[in-house]
């Protein structure tokens, strides 16, 4: 037996797992019940390997550099300049503690829908001139993102995605899609 899945979490179904891109998708989280047996029982096949276990260190290897290589680009992107925040204010206080947001730092905040915010972002990043760097601070980043890249930004210069940063500890799930994706 293994322990039952956390309420709300998933849904009764049949899951398939029938090659690297549905493996992926959803995010396939470790910690969850239905995610263990699978590997479990992954485990006793032909198809677990010697092999596979390189392939999963080597992913290890890879993300573990990527995060390396991440950390360096914001220290570059840090010098000699002001830090301000794209954020939702309903978790401002925990945001302040984590990220050490200063007084007199900015903090745009988002109330949904998110859309209408971007225009307040987009004018406080031209004003900016450069001088800053825009911590984005969201679970949806990718549609604020393409907004920012279409509006002439560059990401990693004048923004970047800040929960790159978060750790479980901070309530984000650790997404372990690129191991299983290299299995």
């Amino acid at each position: 037996k293994w322990p039952p899945p956390p309420p709300n979490t998933l849904e009764h179904k049949i899951y398939h797992y029938t090659g690297r891109e549905l493996a992926c998708r959803p995010e396939f989280d470790i910690s969850e019940s239905y995610n263990q047996l699978f590997l479990k029982y992954f485990s006793m096949t032909p198809w677990f390997s010697f092999e596979t276990l390189g392939n999963i260190a080597n992913s290890i290897r890879r993300q573990h550099n990527l995060t390396r290589n991440q950390f360096l680009i914001i220290s570059n992107m840090l010098v000699e300049r002001k830090r301000a925040f794209f954020g939702d204010k309903r978790h401002f206080e925990i945001l302040k503690q984590i990220f050490q947001i200063k007084d007199n730092e900015v903090f745009i905040d988002f109330p949904e829908p998110v859309t209408q915010y971007i225009l307040t972002l987009i004018n406080e990043m031209r004003n900016s001139q450069g001088k800053k760097i825009f911590f984005i601070i969201t679970f949806n980043y990718e549609p604020i993102r393409n907004m920012l890249l279409q509006s002439g930004f560059i990401e990693g210069a004048d923004f970047f995605d800040a929960g790159l940063l978060l750790s479980e500890d901070q309530g984000v799930r650790f997404n372990s899609n690129f191991i299983i994706r290299d299995m």
